[in-house]
């Protein structure tokens, strides 16, 4: 049974756990929209450009958006979701004897800066 500072130790680690999952969701779901908006954005203006294009030839200056959407789509396939991150986390080393919630902490800490 934990004692009660082992107890203080491991619910501060799951506080700060749930808040960087937190932060990880919404970092994922902004970058998922800026770059859907951006794709969107530029290819509604293209549409219209083609329909009038001497009116819309300003419609150009927006041409940064499509890479900016295309490196946003790149950056949302390959950043690692929280389950990929816990999935990755190894604990076969540590005998069931000295698992702790101070060893369980380094380990993952190790893990995570590796």
């Amino acid at each position: 049974m934990p004692t009660g500072n082992e107890m203080f130790k491991l619910l501060n680690q799951l506080d700060i756990a749930y808040k960087a999952e937190m932060i990880l969701y919404q970092m994922h779901s902004i970058v998922f929209w800026t770059t859907t908006l951006e794709l969107a954005m530029f290819c509604t203006l293209f549409v219209i450009f083609c329909t009038a294009p001497k009116s819309m030839a300003i419609m150009w200056l927006t041409v940064l958006h499509l890479p900016r959407g295309v490196i946003g789509a790149f950056l949302l396939k390959n950043l690692p979701k929280s389950h990929e991150i816990i999935e990755d986390l190894r604990f076969d080393d540590i005998p069931q004897t000295q698992m702790s919630v101070e060893t369980v902490s380094e380990k993952i800490k190790f893990s995570l800066s590796v």
